[in-house]
């Protein structure tokens, strides 16, 4: 007969209590993302699970993890997803565009980093912390980046990314669709996917492109490597065949946001948060002013290039290229416009800004010591 001691009923209690908890957080992934959808909130594959995964953690701090190495594996699709707006017509549009898509993007940037002072002053935030909370269309990207840079408390940039991403997303459409005078019925089901056949490149090569990017990025040490990666890769892949690639299938794009949005909930300390009450409203404020300088900027675009202010609003405001794209599509504005200067901005935020915010910080610490 064998004998069984206390430590290994311990055990046993303590593995059964572990899966208890995964499945358990599961659940919540799921409910979140049902929740959002039903109440028509933006992001709902992102934004629910994370915060289903944060009320979770209110009550289990020490057992709410996410694997890392998952959550770098789902994150390749979503780079890839990013890479195929990237097509000759989309780079054509920049370098027509390529005067004004520079200086608004550097004004938004400036504006980025002004708030960021701010909101550093005000709510007692590090400088770091406060700046990767508020650049504009880079949630994860900007999340991943404060990993990697000291004195960058996640739970910061978490707030504040999502702070901007739920009002710009918000906000911005109702802004447009009021001063347009119609409703916001916006369609998905009017954009034309790309699939495979149209394509006609086979599946495997996409998936090696898409792999290449984290790959090549680890030998060149890259920021975000395993985001940023196929973002690169994908455009680098999508100019050289001058063919608009097919997205990757929504099923996989959820299933990534899902995973992130968990990930993004046991990053989160609510014990901590909760600690900066200033935080909060000195965010929205932030926010509000960002869609206050992006709503300049695009006057100030409409009456440069002749422009419609919604078509420059939307082209500069603080949103989702797909968000805006789509706004845009069912106001009958110029949708190649838009896309033009949001995707040279998330690309540029998305490649360019983790390594300068990297070289900056990692600088300044090295000075400092």
């Amino acid at each position: 007969m064998v004998a069984v001691t206390g430590g290994d009923v311990l055990g046993w209690f303590v593995m059964v209590n572990v899966h208890i908890i995964r499945v358990a957080m599961v659940l919540a992934a799921g409910l979140g993302v049902v929740v959002f959808r039903l109440l028509h909130f933006p992001l709902p594959w992102l934004l629910g699970p994370m915060v289903t995964t944060l009320l979770l953690k209110l009550h289990y701090p020490d057992k709410v993890m996410c694997s890392i190495r998952f959550r770098n594996l789902v994150l390749i699709p979503l780079g890839y997803g990013v890479g195929t707006h990237v097509t000759v017509e989309a780079c054509r549009e920049m370098l027509n565009q390529s005067a004004g898509i520079i200086v608004t993007t550097f004004m938004s940037i400036a504006l980025c980093v002004l708030l960021a002072w701010w909101t550093s002053r005000s709510a007692d935030v590090s400088m770091q912390s406060s700046v990767l909370g508020s650049m504009p269309g880079g949630l994860t990207p900007m999340i991943l980046i404060s990993e990697s840079i000291p004195h960058a408390d996640i739970n910061v940039v978490v707030m504040l990314q999502s702070l901007r991403l739920i009002s710009t997303v918000f906000a911005i459409p109702f802004l447009v669709f009021q001063s347009a005078g119609v409703t916001p019925d916006v369609a998905q089901g009017a954009l034309h996917l790309v699939t495979l056949e149209d394509a006609g490149i086979p599946l495997w090569q996409l998936i090696l492109v898409a792999i290449s990017g984290p790959v090549i990025g680890t030998f060149i040490r890259l920021p975000a490597k395993f985001l940023v990666g196929p973002v690169i890769s994908t455009g680098i892949f999508a100019i050289y065949t001058g063919t608009p690639l097919p997205e990757a299938p929504y099923w996989l794009t959820s299933l990534a946001q899902v995973v992130t949005g968990v990930y993004l909930g046991t990053c989160i300390d609510p014990f901590q948060l909760s600690k900066n009450r200033r935080l909060l409203p000195t965010g929205i404020a932030g926010v509000v002013a960002l869609i206050a300088g992006s709503l300049l900027m695009g006057y100030a675009l409409s009456f440069f290039y002749g422009f419609s202010p919604t078509t420059a609003f939307l082209a500069t405001a603080p949103g989702g290229v797909a968000e805006m794209c789509i706004t845009g599509m069912v106001l009958g504005e110029n949708v190649a416009v838009i896309l033009a200067y949001q995707l040279f901005r998330l690309l540029f935020l998305c490649s360019v800004m983790p390594l300068v915010l990297q070289w900056y910080f990692s600088r300044k610490e090295s000075i400092a010591g």
